[in-house]
């Protein structure tokens, strides 16, 4: 597994969020992809000030799909994106939320097998 280095001041989780949402609506154009991201960067931020670990898989795990279903997504950013989930079962408080999450990268990873296989 990968070890998580904090480079910046912001949380790598925010990060992830901030620049996965990008992605996912980077074909939607400005008027529509702004709101959304910032969306769903307070969605997350206030995720991670409750410590709802779990919500915040699930979160992240909306918007890693739309780019595993993406053709143009890059494979070093969506292993990036995965290994910032996986993360997540470390800061969780008990073993019932950490399987949990796992159940949740498990679900999405072995959702539609024939995409980008490799990666999966």
């Amino acid at each position: 597994m990968a070890t998580i280095v904090n480079t910046m001041e912001e949380e790598p989780m925010l990060a992830v969020v901030r620049s996965t949402a990008q992605l996912a609506w980077a074909d939607a154009g400005a008027e529509v992809a702004d709101p959304e991201v910032a969306r769903l960067c307070a969605e997350a931020q206030q995720h991670v000030l409750a410590g709802r670990w779990l919500d915040m898989a699930s979160l992240m795990l909306a918007s890693a799909d739309l780019l595993l279903l993406s053709p143009s997504a890059p494979n070093k950013d969506l292993e990036c994106i995965l290994t910032v989930i996986c993360n997540l079962v470390t800061k969780v408080g008990s073993e019932d939320e950490a399987l949990g999450i796992a159940k949740l990268i498990c679900a999405k990873l072995t959702h539609q097998l024939g995409e980008k296989p490799t990666l999966r």
